[in-house]
């Protein structure tokens, strides 16, 4: 590989590890703000909520079981978000050492495509859930069961599909390129 392009992979790595950087900061001061908002302000968070699971107001009834339930599926999804966010920053920082195509960055593709496809999965039960939850203790006739699957959930299995393949990918040729290199 051509030194020039080599010094621009990892300027462009050091960049990218800082851009996710970023966002698991910004996603953990989320967190933070999501826990006090429902510690100090429970209107807040009810409005909140009902904005991220509804289009249009709809009645809800928040139970200590429907506000732990969101807690639940806010961690988890919490976890998938950094796990994936952390196989990502390892596998800049390979990059950013000039280990390209190796057998750990090929783990870390497939790794990255497994919290993918997991987060897509998890898009889809969570707003279901969620959903449930706060309307489970309506009156006869206000619960809702609503299932939906967005154009984010779709991208996020396509993506998903194309960096577990291209991991899978980057193993196999690793292990051909150990192959050839015995034979020499």
């Amino acid at each position: 590989m051509r030194q020039e392009t080599s010094g621009e992979i990892r300027r462009l790595s050091r960049k990218l590890r800082l851009l996710v950087l970023m966002i698991g900061l910004t996603a953990g001061s989320v967190l933070v703000y999501c826990a006090w908002r429902l510690s100090f302000d429970l209107e807040g968070f009810q409005h909140d909520v009902g904005q991220a699971l509804f289009s249009d107001p709809k009645p809800m009834t928040l139970t200590p079981i429907a506000i732990m339930g969101l807690v639940v599926i806010g961690l988890a999804n919490a976890a998938l978000a950094f796990g994936g966010l952390h196989a990502v920053w390892s596998l800049f920082g390979r990059y950013q050492i000039g280990d390209l195509f190796s057998r750990q960055c090929g783990k870390l593709l497939r790794r990255a495509g497994m919290f993918a496809l997991a987060g897509a999965v998890s898009g889809i039960v969570s707003r279901t859930a969620g959903v449930l939850l706060v309307t489970y203790a309506n009156p006869a006739g206000q619960k809702m069961l609503a299932i939906g699957v967005s154009s984010t959930e779709v991208l996020l299995f396509l993506l998903s599909g194309l960096l577990f393949v291209l991991g899978h990918i980057m193993i196999v040729a690793e292990e051909l390129e150990a192959d050839y290199r015995s034979f020499v």
